[in-house]
C-alpha cells in the first residue's frame, strides 16, 4: 500500500496524541502507587491508634504507669520487643516507647520492673537515643541514672548526643554533655555533635557542646565541612560565628573545594554573617580551588544584592 502525503500528515498529528495518552497512563500509575503507599501508611497509623500494639507497648506510649505495672504483674516481659510494624519501630521495647514520648515516670516504672536500659531496636536505637532526640532532659537523666550507655551507637553511628544536637532540645544536649558523653564522636558521615548543633542553628545547643571543649575544626567525611561552615550554611543565628571563633575555630578553613565561610555567606548575600566573619578576621582575598574569591561568589549571583556585596568585599 502506498502512503500518501495526507496519510503522513494524519499520522504526524496522531503521534503527539499517542505520546500524551502514554504519559497520562504513566502519571496515573505513579499517582495510584503514591496514593496506595499513603493509604498503607495511614493504615499503619490507624493500626497503632486502634491498639494493635501489645498492651504493654500501648501503655508505655501513653504513659499509663498503672497499665504497665498490671502487664508486668501478668508476666509480660518489660523487654518485649516488637517483631512487626513500621521499620522504625521494629525491635522497640516498651521502655523505648516511653522514653521517646518523654513519659519519665513510666520509664522509671519499667526500669524498676527490670527493663534493660541498653536494649537496642533493630536499627540500633536505645531508649536513651530515643529520649535524647525526641523527648526531654528528665527522661534522659532517668535513663542515665540506671546505667544507660551514653555513647551507644545506631547502625549509622548516631549516639544520643549527636542526635540530640541534630534534632533534640538544648537541655538534652546539656544533660548528656554534663554526664560526660563523647563530644567528638562521629556518625557515619563524620559529623560531630558540634557540626550537628551548628547545622541546627541553635546557639544554646552550640554553647552546650562548646562547654565540653570539642574539636572546633573537625571536618566531616563527604565534603570536609567544618562546624563554622555548617553554621554559615544553616542560616541559623549569627552569634554562633563569634562563639566558634572564640573557641578556636579557623575562620578561613575551607572545605575540600577550598570554599570558605565568607564565600558561603557571600553566595547567600547574607550581609549579617559577612559582617560577623570580617569582624572575626576572615580573608577577603582567599581563593577556592577554582580561583574565586568571596567577591566573585557574590558577583556570580547575578543580582543587585550580589553586586553590592561584591563591591563591598573588593573595597570599591
Amino acid at each position: 500500500m502506498t502512503t500518501t502525503a495526507a496519510d503522513a500528515s494524519v499520522a504526524a498529528r496522531r503521534l503527539p496524541l499517542v505520546i500524551i495518552v502514554a504519559c497520562l497512563l504513566v502519571a496515573g500509575g505513579v499517582l495510584f502507587a503514591a496514593v496506595r503507599e499513603f493509604g498503607e501508611d495511614m493504615q499503619h497509623e490507624a493500626d497503632y491508634a486502634g491498639g494493635t500494639l501489645p498492651a504493654i507497648h500501648t501503655a508505655a506510649r501513653a504513659g499509663d504507669t498503672t497499665a504497665i505495672t498490671r502487664e508486668v504483674s501478668r508476666g509480660v516481659s518489660p523487654d518485649l520487643a516488637l517483631d512487626q510494624g513500621e521499620a522504625w519501630s521494629r525491635g522497640m521495647t516498651p521502655l523505648m516507647f516511653a522514653a521517646m514520648e518523654g513519659h519519665t515516670q513510666s520509664v522509671r516504672a519499667l526500669l524498676d520492673a527490670g527493663a534493660s536500659a541498653n536494649a537496642r531496636s533493630t536499627s540500633g536505637h536505645t531508649a536513651l537515643i530515643f529520649a535524647a532526640a525526641w523527648s526531654n532532659a528528665d527522661t534522659v537523666r532517668a535513663l542515665l541514672d540506671k546505667g544507660a550507655l551514653m555513647d551507644a551507637r545506631t547502625e549509622d553511628g548516631w549516639t544520643a548526643l549527636t542526635l540530640a544536637a541534630a534534632r533534640g532540645k538544648p537541655e538534652c544536649v546539656t544533660a548528656l554533655v554534663s554526664a560526660g558523653a563523647d563530644v567528638n564522636g562521629r556518625n557515619r558521615w563524620g559529623q560531630t555533635p558540634l557540626h550537628l548543633a551548628c547545622q541546627s542553628g541553635d546557639p544554646e545547643k552550640v554553647a552546650a557542646v562548646l562547654r565540653a571543649g570539642p574539636d572546633t575544626n573537625a571536618t566531616e567525611n563527604t565534603s570536609g565541612e567544618t562546624p563554622l561552615l555548617a553554621a554559615v550554611r544553616s542560616g541559623g543565628a549569627t552569634e554562633i560565628i563569634s562563639m566558634l571563633v572564640e573557641a578556636g575555630a579557623d575562620v578561613d578553613r575551607g572545605d575540600e573545594d577550598g570554599v570558605t565561610p565568607l564565600m558561603v555567606a557571600a553566595d547567600r548575600a547574607d550581609l549579617e554573617k559577612i559582617t560577623a566573619l570580617l569582624a572575626a578576621g576572615a580573608s577577603r582575598t582567599a581563593t577556592d580551588r577554582a580561583g574565586r574569591t568571596a567577591a566573585d561568589w557574590a558577583q556570580d549571583r547575578g543580582d543587585d544584592a550580589g553586586s553590592a556585596i561584591a563591591a563591598q568585599l573588593r573595597g570599591s
